[in-house]
């Protein structure tokens, strides 16, 4: 009988997580630019997003520069706020790059020598890639 009970709890388990997989990544608040911890303009450039290993995970590297921008994981003075909509997440693995035309807003300021933190507002002209790494 507990043979029996615990399979059934684990297609209950499975099934209740395939449906949420399916309905796909849940919204994620409001937008990025309405943010009132935001510190200067929001900007648009050319970049390629992925995933990297430490805090933030995803980040942003400006085409043509040494620069890379991280974005921001929601932390309590996030919460609420959108820090990468999940269209744009859902595109996102350890084994692509997304290369995009991106508007971001910036946490920090941008100092020589130093991640800048961001939110991303949007992404425009995506094309997703094998990783080179």
């Amino acid at each position: 009988m507990a043979r029996r009970s615990v399979t059934t709890l684990l297609l209950v388990v499975v099934s209740a997580r395939s449906t949420a997989l399916a309905a796909g990544p849940p919204p994620c608040g409001k937008p990025c630019r309405q943010n009132p911890t935001i510190t200067g303009r929001c900007f648009t450039f050319r970049g390629r997003m992925n995933y990297w290993n430490g805090r933030p995970s995803v980040r942003i590297w400006r085409v043509g520069t040494k620069r890379i921008l991280g974005v921001s994981e929601q932390t309590d003075q996030n919460k609420g706020f959108c820090d990468l909509p999940s269209e744009i997440a859902g595109k996102l693995s350890w084994e692509t790059d997304l290369f995009a035309d991106f508007t971001v807003c910036p946490f920090t300021e941008e100092k020589p020598g130093e991640m800048q933190v961001v939110c991303v507002q949007s992404a425009a002209h995506m094309v997703v890639r094998k990783s080179a790494r």
